[in-house]
């Protein structure tokens, strides 16, 4: 599903996250639809999620522990990505002081954010010794897929990787899909998608059109190509930490 290069060399792809049983994703997303630049790093988050005691997984199936941070707004739904149930989607204010604590709540492992320079900000009295004693990877990302100084690059041409991006940005049709028989037959599963189908229909217009625009031209050229490569660069915690804002 995924090929991989660090530094340049293809690398086994579970080399960059090394995802164990109790990982967790945290993604701070700035701006409309911001995160789809780091839309293969949230999938391979999600893969490994699932391939990590796979048997349990398969027995006790869950949504992986991945979380999406809004910070300054909203920035359109990602339940497309499983950032599902609806508390996966956290939305803050413009407040680093904020982001950092709700990624400690939520005991975050990985770390994706916006490369940009950094803000100046103190954080609150021993928060950043907490999350840096627990990161183990950090990566900054662009909403472009294209990072500067990039040492890491994740690429994939699997029809299901380019659906996701498809249906984050152009959801509505499946508002009008008639509900397949399998989760009509399973009562918990039927109540799950419906609250999910309101959740999106309430969020279709969250972001606007000219907002929209940038997300949308990238998609229609990765859509043409059918293939999606991403740049990231791994960067320290204390890095990470100084860019949990705006710019």
């Amino acid at each position: 599903m995924f090929t991989l290069e660090l530094e340049g060399q293809a690398a086994p792809v579970d080399s960059l996250l090394q995802w164990t049983a109790h990982a967790r994703l945290g993604v701070v997303m700035i701006q409309p639809f911001g995160a789809l630049g780091a839309s293969l790093a949230i999938q391979l988050a999600i893969a490994s999620y699932g391939a990590v005691e796979e048997a349990r997984r398969m027995r006790d199936p869950h949504y992986a522990e991945i979380y999406l941070f809004h910070v300054g707004g909203r920035w359109g739904d990602f339940s497309l990505f499983d950032f599902w149930p609806a508390r996966r989607e956290i939305f803050l204010p413009d407040d680093p002081c904020v982001t950092l604590a709700s990624l400690n709540s939520h005991g975050i492992t990985h770390l994706l954010v916006p490369d940009g320079a950094p803000t100046d900000i103190a954080h609150d009295f021993k928060e950043p010794e907490a999350a840096m004693d627990r990161l183990a990877l950090c990566l900054a990302y662009d909403p472009s897929g294209a990072v500067r100084g990039a040492d890491v690059v994740l690429s994939s041409s699997d029809p299901a990787v380019l659906e996701n991006l498809r249906d984050t940005l152009w959801p509505g049709y499946m508002l009008e899909e008639p509900v397949d028989p399998a989760r009509r037959a399973d009562p918990a599963r039927l109540a799950d998608h419906m609250r999910w189908r309101a959740a999106l229909r309430a969020r279709l217009d969250e972001v606007g059109s000219a907002e929209r625009e940038p997300a949308e031209t990238r998609a229609n050229a990765l859509l043409e190509s059918g293939k999606i490569s991403e740049q990231y660069r791994r960067v320290s915690p204390a890095w990470a930490l100084q860019r949990l804002g705006r710019r």
